[in-house]
């Protein structure tokens, strides 16, 4: 994709490099600009759906309604996740930190998959449990994991949102241009 040489061209190119690329740095307002756009595409959404349930108990959801498009707005959705993870691996490079710090994200998950595991009967029955005490060992730890994935995100984005990048190169690469570290 070739952009014009002026200043909107250059900067255009950076944004889709640091946004499609693991790789270099990032500044706080290219954070933002992905994490403005991500509310207010989660807020069109919750927005459809609440216009498309018109009252109906039975369609409460919509994808009741959406049908083919379903895939388009997945795929269109999973993209900006996409897009969010790499500008965070370069944020958290910008400050000095390597991308893989992010995988305590993942820390829920694997709380939740424990979870699950511990609910199944053949595995309640290996462990020498009865079943419903792994079902509510299994809710606990459900319940468990929720507050800490809302706790690790929300210290992950603020970090991302608030905390200046180092001044000088790193690592990861010199500061990028535009940043107010640069």
């Amino acid at each position: 994709m070739a952009f014009p040489p002026t200043a909107a061209g250059i900067v255009m190119r950076r944004f889709l490099m640091t946004t499609l690329s693991p790789l270099g740095r990032a500044p706080r307002w290219q954070f933002w600009i992905l994490f403005v756009f991500n509310v207010v595409i989660g807020a069109v959404w919750t927005g459809l759906q609440s216009a498309f349930a018109d009252g109906d108990p039975r369609a409460t959801n919509i994808l009741d309604h959406m049908g083919q498009n379903y895939i388009a707005y997945s795929v269109a959705y999973m993209t900006l996740v996409f897009m969010i993870l790499m500008v965070m691996i370069n944020r958290y490079h910008d400050l000095g930190r390597s991308g893989w710090g992010l995988l305590w994200l993942t820390l829920p998950l694997a709380v939740i998959a424990a979870a699950l595991t511990i609910a199944s009967p053949n595995v309640a029955y290996w462990l020498g449990i009865e079943a419903t005490a792994a079902k509510n060992a299994s809710k606990v730890l459900w319940l468990m994991s929720w507050p800490l994935a809302v706790f690790l995100s929300l210290l992950i984005h603020l970090r991302c949102l608030f905390s200046p990048g180092e001044a000088r190169a790193n690592r990861f690469g010199p500061p990028p241009q535009g940043s107010s570290a640069a």
